[in-house]
C-alpha cells in the first residue's frame, strides 16, 4: 500500500512555481493584484503633480515670455511618457488577472503572467521616482532667466528678384490698417521664400511669430495643433481637449501677445476665428500673412493687401541659374554663357524650373550637352531631368484643385497655343463651346460660364492676365498642361501640339491617328496634300501658316471635326468643295485669308454656330450661303466689304438667322447703309461695326446694346434735326439729341473703343456721354471738329462722370479743335493722352484732382539731315492751366514721340 501525504493549496502553488521559474521571481505574479492597485493610485497622484507643474510653467512662459528649466521640462516628459505605458498596462490588466489561479499563487500561463508582473512591477518603480522627484530635485524654481525665442529663424539662401515684393509686403506690415496680407502666385514662383524672408525680419521686432505650414487637405483640427504647438500647447492633455476648448486656450494666449501668424501654402478657406485667433485687437498687435496659389482664397481669408508674387525678370533669372549652376560650370568653356542664357529663357523667369534645370547642368562642361539640354527643353521638357518629378508634379498641385473636369478640360486646351501667346478670351470660350465642354451649344447661356472659368483659372494662377480682352499661359505652365494631356488622359485621346516649330510640313499622317485636337498654328506650312485618318479629331488649328493649297481629300479622314481654324493665311485663294465633308463642324475661321469666294460645298456646314470670315478683302459672299446656317450665333463680317450680287437679298439672309447673337460688318456703301439702317433685328447683334466712306446718322446707334467697338472712317456725320425738336417738345433743357436718348435708357453701356478719322460734318463728339465706360478714343483728320465735348447744352453737365474710365485718349491733326470739355475731369484711369498738331487748342481739362498718372505725348519731327524740330514743343510751353500747382504736377509728365520724315 502507498503512502497518503496532504500538503496546503498554497505551498504546492509555489513549489509549482519553484520548478518553473524559480523562488525569487515568484513574486511578480502572486503580488501583482497589490501592484496594480498601488500603479493606479500613485499614477493618479503623479498626473495631478504633473498637472499642477505644468499650468505653472505654461502661465510663465506664456505670461513673462521665460524659458522653462531642462530639468523641468525632462521631467514633464518622463512624466508623459510613465503616463502612457502605466495607462497601458493598467489597460491590459484584467485580462492578466483573469489568467491567475489558485488565491493568486499560480496562472494558467506562467511565462506571460511573470513578464507582465514584472512590466508592472517595474513600472510602479518608475512613477515612485517621478512622483518623489520634485521635492527631491527642488522644485521651487521652474522658469528660468531665459527667455523663450519670439522667432523662429529659418535658414535659407539669399532671395533673388523679391526685393521690390518684399518691400511692399514690409510696408503692409508696418501700415497700422493692415491686419491680413495675402501673398498669392504660381507655384515655384518664390512665395515660401518670400515669407522665409519676412519670417526672419520679424526678428527684429517685438512680435511673436507662428509659422505654420498648412498644405493641401490639411484640416482645421491639424492647424490648431500646429499653431497651439508654437504656443507650448504640447502636452498629451491639451490634446485631448474639444476643438473649441484649445480655441479658447489659444484666444486666452494670444490676447495678451503682440503676435504675427504666418501661414504657408494655404488652399481652401479657414475660419481663424473659430480656431481661437483673435480678430479683434489694437491696432498694430497682430498681423496675418498668408501664401496661396489662389487671389480668391486670399479674398476669402479677408487679406486686406493682395500681393502677387512676380515671375523673375530676364537679369534676375539669369542671376539665379548662375548662383545655382556654378562658375565652374560656367567657365569650362567660352561658348557655355552664351548657352546659358537660351537655357534660361526656356524656363521663363519660374525660380522652381531655373533651379531644377540649373542643378541638372552643374556638370555638363561641353557646348554640346547645352545643345542638346536646349533641344530638349524646347521640344520634349518632359524628359529634362527632375523636370516632372520637381517642377510639373508641383505645379500639378494648381490642376487638382481645379473645382471640376469641365475646368480642368478648359484649361488643358490652352496649351494647344503657341508659347508665349495672347489668347482672345472670347475666342477661347468659342472653341470651348463648340467642343462640348459647357454644355448645350448656346453661347448666349455658356459665354458667362466661360468667363467665370477663366476667372477660376486667372484666381489659380494657371493663366495670367494680358488686360480685359486676352490672357495668356506661362510656359513652364503650357508643357505641364501639355505632359497632363499626354500622361493622365491618354483615355481622352491626345494631341499633336507643333505650334511655332517653324515646320515646312505637317507631321507624318501617322502621328495623327486617334489624336482628338492637332495644333499647328503658327509654322510655315504651305500644302496640306495627304489625307490623315483621324476619326477622333475634333479640333484642328492650322492658322498663321503660309497656306496656299489644300488638296480635296484632305479633310476626308475627319468626319467628326468640330472646330477648324485657317485664318491668316493670306495665300489661301480657294478652298476645295470637299470640305462640305465636314458636316459637323460648328466653328469655322477664315479671316484674314486670300480667299475671293466661298467654296461650293460650304452649304452643307448646317451646324455652323461660329462663321468668321473678317479681313478678307477680295472675298465675295454668293446669295443663298449665309441662309443655310440657321444655328448660327456669331457671325464676323469685319474687314470684309459686301461685294454681294444683291445686298437687299444678303442683308435678308442675314435677318433669316434666327439665332444670331453676335454680328461684326462694315458698312461700306450707301446701299449698304440703308439696307442694314432698316435691320432693327441686326442692330441689337452688333458687337463690332464699322462704317467706311458713307453718311453716318448718330441716331442709328440707339439699338446697338452690345456695340463694343466703334470705327468711323471717312464718313459725314449727322446729328439729326427732328430729334432736336423733338427733346424741345419734351421740355428739355438741351437741344442735344443724344441726352434725350440717354434719359430714354439709350445708352452704349459696353461701348470701349471709339476710332474716327477723316469724318466731317459735326462740331463736336457730344454724343460719347453716351457710352459711360469707354477706355480707348481716337480722333484724327476731323477739319470739322471744334470741340470733343460740347458742355454748354448739357443742362447739369458739371454732375457728369465723363470718361470716367477712359485709358487713352488720341486727338491728331484737328487743325480747328478749341476745347476738349470746358470742365476739369478727373480722368481716374486715363494713362495716355497723345496730341499732334492741335494748334488752336489752349488749355487742357485737367487740374489738382486729376489722376497724376497720366502720360502726355506730343511729337517732334525729324529729318536724317537736321536735328529734332520739335513742332510741339512750343505750343505745350504755351498751354494755360488751372493753376501754378497743375502746372507744376504735369509738366514732366510730357513725353516727346519723334516721327522721321525724309529731306526734301
Amino acid at each position: 500500500m502507498g503512502i497518503a501525504c496532504s500538503l496546503p493549496v498554497e505551498c504546492m502553488a509555489t513549489r509549482c512555481w519553484d520548478v518553473c521559474i524559480g523562488d525569487h521571481r515568484v513574486k511578480y505574479v502572486r503580488d501583482l493584484p497589490k501592484n496594480l492597485e498601488s500603479l493606479q493610485t500613485l499614477l493618479s497622484e503623479l498626473s495631478a503633480q504633473r498637472a499642477d507643474i505644468s499650468s505653472k510653467v505654461e502661465a510663465a512662459e506664456q505670461c513673462q515670455g521665460l524659458k522653462r528649466l531642462q530639468i523641468v521640462d525632462k521631467w514633464l516628459n518622463d512624466v508623459t511618457t510613465a503616463e502612457r505605458e502605466a495607462g497601458n498596462l493598467i489597460q491590459d490588466s484584467p485580462k492578466q488577472i483573469q489568467k491567475l489561479c489558485f488565491g493568486g499563487c499560480c496562472s494558467k500561463n506562467c511565462i506571460l503572467s511573470y513578464k507582465f508582473g514584472k512590466k508592472v512591477d517595474q513600472q510602479l518603480n518608475v512613477v515612485r521616482d517621478l512622483l518623489g522627484k520634485p521635492e527631491k530635485e527642488d522644485f521651487k524654481v521652474l522658469i528660468g532667466t531665459q527667455r523663450l525665442e519670439q522667432v523662429e529663424l529659418i535658414p535659407m539662401r539669399p532671395p533673388v528678384g523679391l526685393d521690390s515684393t518684399f518691400d511692399r509686403a514690409w510696408s503692409c506690415i508696418q501700415n497700422e490698417n493692415v491686419e491680413t496680407i495675402g501673398i498669392y502666385g504660381p507655384g515655384g514662383v518664390g512665395k515660401t521664400t518670400l515669407l522665409k524672408q519676412i519670417n526672419n525680419r520679424l526678428s527684429e521686432t517685438d512680435f511673436f511669430v507662428i509659422w505654420v505650414v498648412v498644405s493641401k487637405g490639411c484640416n482645421p483640427e491639424k492647424l490648431q495643433e500646429d499653431i497651439g504647438k508654437s504656443l507650448r500647447f504640447s502636452n498629451d492633455d491639451w490634446k485631448m481637449k474639444s476643438y473649441g476648448e484649445r480655441a479658447k486656450d489659444i484666444f486666452k494666449n494670444l490676447k495678451q501677445k503682440k503676435f504675427a501668424l504666418l501661414l504657408d501654402d494655404i488652399w481652401e478657406y479657414v475660419d481663424l476665428t473659430e480656431m481661437g485667433i483673435p480678430s479683434q485687437m489694437r491696432a498694430n498687435e497682430f498681423k496675418i500673412v498668408l501664401t496661396s496659389r489662389s487671389i480668391q482664397v486670399c479674398g476669402q481669408m479677408r487679406a486686406n493687401e493682395k500681393i502677387m508674387v512676380e515671375y523673375l525678370a530676364d537679369a534676375e533669372t539669369f542671376k539665379l541659374f548662375c548662383e545655382t549652376v556654378g562658375k565652374d560650370t560656367l567657365a569650362s568653356n567660352p561658348k557655355i554663357p552664351e548657352l546659358a542664357k537660351i537655357v534660361v529663357k526656356e524656363c521663363a523667369g519660374l525660380p522652381l524650373a531655373l533651379i531644377t534645370v540649373a542643378r541638372a547642368m552643374i556638370a555638363k562642361q561641353t557646348p554640346e550637352e547645352w545643345d542638346s539640354a536646349i533641344e530638349i527643353l524646347r521640344s520634349y521638357a518632359t524628359e529634362f531631368p527632375d523636370m516632372t518629378e520637381k517642377v510639373y508634379s508641383c505645379l500639378k498641385f494648381s490642376y487638382d484643385n481645379l473645382p471640376n473636369e469641365m475646368v480642368k478640360s478648359c484649361f488643358l486646351y490652352c496649351c494647344l497655343f503657341r508659347e508665349d501667346m495672347i489668347i482672345n478670351k472670347s475666342e477661347l470660350i468659342e472653341y470651348w463651346i463648340c467642343e462640348g465642354f459647357l454644355g448645350e451649344k448656346n453661347i448666349k447661356c455658356n459665354r458667362n460660364r466661360g468667363f467665370d472659368i477663366i476667372g477660376t483659372l486667372l484666381s489659380a494662377c494657371l493663366v495670367e492676365k494680358y488686360d480685359d480682352k486676352y490672357i495668356k499661359m506661362h510656359d513652364v505652365t503650357r508643357e505641364m498642361a501639355f505632359w497632363i494631356s499626354q500622361e493622365f488622359e491618354k483615355d481622352k485621346h491626345g494631341s499633336v501640339v507643333r505650334a511655332g516649330f517653324m515646320l515646312m510640313e505637317v507631321p507624318r499622317v501617322e502621328e495623327w491617328e486617334g489624336k482628338r485636337r492637332v495644333s499647328l498654328m503658327h509654322n510655315k506650312i504651305k500644302q496640306l496634300q495627304e489625307a490623315p485618318s483621324c476619326s477622333h479629331l475634333k479640333t484642328l488649328f492650322m492658322n498663321n501658316n503660309e497656306l496656299e493649297m489644300i488638296t480635296g481629300q484632305f479633310f476626308q479622314g475627319m468626319p467628326f471635326l468640330v472646330v477648324l481654324n485657317l485664318s491668316y493665311n493670306e495665300g489661301l485663294r480657294e478652298l476645295p468643295s470637299e470640305i462640305s465633308k465636314l458636316v459637323y463642324l460648328e466653328y469655322l475661321n477664315l479671316s484674314d485669308t486670300g480667299l475671293q469666294k466661298l467654296p461650293i460645298g460650304l452649304n452643307a456646314l448646317i451646324r455652323l454656330i461660329y462663321l468668321n470670315l473678317e479681313g478678307n478683302l477680295e472675298l465675295e459672299i454668293q446669295c443663298n450661303v449665309i441662309s443655310n446656317f440657321q444655328k448660327l450665333q456669331t457671325l464676323n463680317l469685319r474687314g470684309t466689304s459686301l461685294k454681294t450680287e444683291d445686298a437687299g437679298m444678303f442683308f435678308e439672309e442675314l435677318r433669316s438667322l434666327k439665332h444670331l447673337e453676335t454680328l461684326d460688318i462694315i458698312i461700306d456703301t450707301r446701299v449698304a447703309y440703308h439696307e442694314f439702317q432698316s435691320s432693327n433685328t441686326l442692330h441689337s447683334c452688333i458687337k463690332n461695326l464699322t462704317f467706311d466712306v458713307v453718311e453716318v446718322r448718330v441716331s442709328i446707334l440707339a439699338n446697338m446694346e452690345h456695340l463694343e467697338s466703334l470705327w468711323i472712317n471717312c464718313c459725314n456725320i449727322i446729328v439729326d434735326e427732328w430729334d432736336t425738336k423733338r427733346v424741345k417738345e419734351d421740355g428739355g433743357e438741351t437741344s442735344m439729341n443724344v441726352v434725350h436718348s440717354m434719359t430714354l435708357g439709350k445708352r452704349l453701356d459696353r461701348l470701349q473703343y471709339v476710332k474716327i478719322e477723316g469724318g466731317s460734318g459735326i462740331a463736336d463728339l457730344s454724343w460719347l456721354i453716351l457710352a459711360p465706360n469707354l477706355t480707348h478714343i481716337h480722333v484724327s483728320c476731323c477739319s470739322d471738329i471744334i470741340e470733343v465735348i460740347n458742355m454748354e447744352n448739357l443742362g447739369e453737365s458739371e454732375n457728369l462722370n465723363l470718361f470716367a474710365k477712359l485709358e487713352t485718349l488720341e486727338l491728331l491733326c484737328l487743325p480747328n479743335l478749341q476745347s476738349i470739355c470746358k470742365y476739369a475731369l478727373s480722368f481716374p484711369q486715363l494713362k495716355t493722352l497723345r496730341m499732334r498738331r492741335c494748334e488752336k487748342l489752349k488749355k487742357l481739362p485737367i487740374n489738382s484732382s486729376t489722376s497724376k498718372d497720366i502720360k502726355f505725348i506730343i511729337w517732334s519731327m525729324r529729318s536724317s539731315e537736321s536735328e529734332s524740330e520739335s513742332v510741339e514743343k512750343e505750343w505745350w510751353n504755351n498751354l494755360e492751366w488751372e493753376d501754378e500747382a497743375t502746372r507744376i504736377a504735369f509738366s514732366n509728365r510730357v513725353e516727346e514721340e519723334t516721327i522721321w520724315v525724309e529731306h526734301i
